[in-house]
């Protein structure tokens, strides 16, 4: 497994520039109503920019569950986006796990920050056992986010192959593909294009220039990193190519 087959992934569809279009397209309506509702906040209007950029937001979530589906039964190629219908179903099942699984993370991180504002390190005369706590606990909360997200790819790929939601949201029945050194290293190739892709998002939403190509890399990364996180889990359960 290599990140060079994540990376050219996205090419080998029937009709690469028909799904960059569409991915594109969504990723563009995710970004410019991200930016109305951070221009209208504090106002209440920012509410429905918020809900409205929630829909191809769950449409492109819906794909990646799609294409993580296709990897693992063994496809090479990218499938459709399908109707609107079924990619909202499969985004609302994708959703449902990445909340379960994200939220407590960035609770935990958004914590840690009030907290690391309010620490006494920015005084002039800092206690040792201050300082080690402050530390000792930063590390708690990275091996914590670290096992949440790590578990998330995991539940993504249950969910991906048909699970029902609570079987996919509980984590013991995965203990085997969690250990799986070819999950490991499918899931870090996994992260580092997410990242990518996240912080593409992000200047795709405060960029006007480069507002368009950010979209492009976005959804190109993020559909990467379902090919290789897929590629990782599909190999921790044993299954082959040609499996279906």
């Amino acid at each position: 497994m290599r990140m060079q087959e994540g990376l050219k992934y996205p090419f080998r569809a029937d009709r690469p520039m028909d799904l960059f279009a569409v991915g594109v397209v969504l990723g563009l309506a995710v970004a410019v109503l991200a930016r109305f509702a951070v221009a209208l906040y504090p106002l209440v209007f920012w509410i429905p920019a918020v809900a409205l950029a929630a829909v191809p937001a769950i449409a492109l979530l819906g794909y990646l569950l799609r294409s993580f589906a296709a990897t693992v039964e063994g496809d090479e190629t990218p499938p459709s986006f399908g109707s609107p219908t079924e990619i909202l179903k499969d985004g609302v099942r994708a959703l449902v796990v990445s909340l379960v699984y994200l939220l407590v993370p960035l609770a935990i991180v958004l914590v840690t920050l009030v907290g690391a504002m309010g620490s006494p390190l920015s005084g002039e005369s800092v206690p040792p056992g201050a300082v080690i706590g402050i530390y000792a606990a930063g590390t708690m909360t990275l091996v914590l986010v670290g096992l949440f997200c790590y578990a998330y790819l995991a539940a993504f790929g249950a969910a991906a192959r048909g699970e029902s939601l609570r079987a996919a949201l509980d984590p013991r029945g995965r203990r085997r593909t969690l250990a799986d050194a070819r999950y490991f290293v499918g899931w870090a190739m996994a992260s580092i294009l997410v990242v990518t892709g996240w912080a593409a998002m992000l200047v795709a939403v405060n960029q006007n220039l480069l507002g368009l190509l950010a979209v492009v890399v976005a959804f190109y990364a993020h559909l990467a990193a379902a090919r290789v996180g897929a590629e990782g889990y599909r190999r921790s359960l044993g299954l082959h190519r040609d499996s279906r």
